[in-house]
C-alpha cells in the first residue's frame, strides 16, 4: 500500500527546496511570531543573559535561515559567551546573507581573539579589497590586523 500525500505537503517541500519559502511558512508559523522571537532575543542579549540569547537566535534561525539579523544576533551571543571561533564562523555566515562586508570585519576580529590570526588577516583583507569605505569597521579590522604574529 503506498502512502500519498496531501497536496500542500508537496509543495511545501517544493518551496523549501527552490528557497521560495522558509521553515516557519511552511510550518505556518506567522512571521510576527519568529519577529517577537527575534525581540526577545535581542532583550536577553541586551541584559547579559547570553545563553538565553543564543538559544532565541537559534530557534529563530531554524524558523527562517534567510535573515541576516537572525545570524548577527546568534553570533553576537557566541561571542558574548566567550565562544570566539565559533561566532568568527557565524558571522561569516552573516556576511554570505547580507549585502556588504561589516560581518566578515567582525569575523576577522574574533578569529583574532581566538587566536586564528592568518585567518584574520585573510578577512581583514577581503574587507578592505571589498568596501571602499572601512572607517565605520576600523575597530574591528584593527584587532585582526593588530594581532599577535598577524601584525601588518
Amino acid at each position: 500500500m503506498e502512502k500519498t500525500q496531501k497536496p500542500g505537503l508537496k509543495q511545501a517541500v517544493e518551496a523549501l527546496i527552490d528557497g521560495s519559502a522558509c521553515p516557519a511558512d511552511a510550518l505556518g508559523i506567522p512571521k510576527r511570531i519568529v519577529d517577537g522571537m527575534y525581540t526577545l532575543a535581542t532583550d536577553a542579549l541586551g541584559r547579559g543573559r547570553t545563553k538565553d540569547a543564543a538559544a532565541l537566535f537559534q530557534r529563530c534561525l531554524q524558523l527562517d535561515p534567510r535573515r541576516t539579523e537572525f545570524w548577527l544576533g546568534f553570533a553576537a551571543a557566541k561571542q558574548a559567551e566567550g565562544e570566539l571561533e565559533e561566532a568568527g564562523e557565524i558571522f561569516q555566515l552573516a556576511a554570505m546573507f547580507g549585502t556588504d562586508s561589516s560581518a566578515m570585519a567582525y569575523a576577522a576580529a574574533c578569529f583574532a581573539e581566538a587566536g586564528k590570526h592568518e585567518r584574520a588577516l585573510i578577512l581583514a583583507e577581503h574587507v578592505r579589497s571589498t568596501m571602499t569605505d572601512t572607517s565605520a569597521l576600523e575597530p574591528w579590522l584593527a584587532v585582526a590586523e593588530s594581532s599577535v604574529g598577524g601584525a601588518r
